[in-house]
């Protein structure tokens, strides 16, 4: 019987983005005990809300409910103690054809609010006097900070003081989906 075959249980519970005590609470069968490896395997998604657009560099920033997006449970879970939301990424000073990692425009970001940054982290940083909202690698110094961008061609932000920026939270998660990211070649 299906129920006895813990590989299709996984693959049916995996599509059904349910856990297995939901299964059985929804649908009344009771699932054989499964293998931890198995169960440890599986992936389960959760939405966060997607509040906004946040600029890296050249990009548009703005605050706006834009729906949801799925993001793997065990990242919910493994910043449990932190309010998390996502943006959309406009601009390219995150993106760098000489690294082997970026944040193309159109990836989304998943942030940590309450999260204290440490030196390096990725963060979402609110200029007041500006409005806007600017993805960057930070750097605290003795008394102003600054605001980093991994394209060599953006100059980085020097923050005196604490008023002028504010730091949202700590990029926790990129998710790239190839469909909504639109990289332009440098020098074009």
């Amino acid at each position: 019987m299906w129920v006895q075959n813990p590989d299709l249980i996984a693959r049916l519970l995996k599509a059904l983005q349910w856990t297995p005590e939901e299964f059985t609470r929804e649908t009344g069968i009771e699932l054989p005990t499964m293998p931890a490896k198995l169960k440890a395997s599986m992936t389960y998604m959760e939405l966060i809300p997607l509040v906004g657009v946040v600029s890296a560099a050249r990009g548009d920033s703005m605050a706006e409910p834009m729906g949801y997006v799925e993001v793997d449970s065990s990242v919910v879970s493994r910043h449990s103690g932190y309010t998390l939301f996502a943006l959309e990424v406009d601009g390219d000073s995150m993106y760098c054809e000489d690294l082997p990692f970026a944040i193309p425009p159109g990836a989304i970001v998943v942030v940590a609010k309450e999260k204290q940054p440490s030196p390096g982290d990725i963060v979402v940083a609110w200029h007041r006097e500006k409005e806007v909202g600017y993805l960057k690698q930070w750097f605290p110094k003795d008394g102003y900070q600054v605001l980093r961008s991994w394209n060599p061609d953006v100059p980085p932000m020097v923050v005196q003081g604490q008023d002028e920026v504010e730091i949202q939270g700590v990029v926790v998660q990129i998710v790239i989906d190839p469909s909504k990211v639109s990289v332009k070649p440098r020098g074009r």
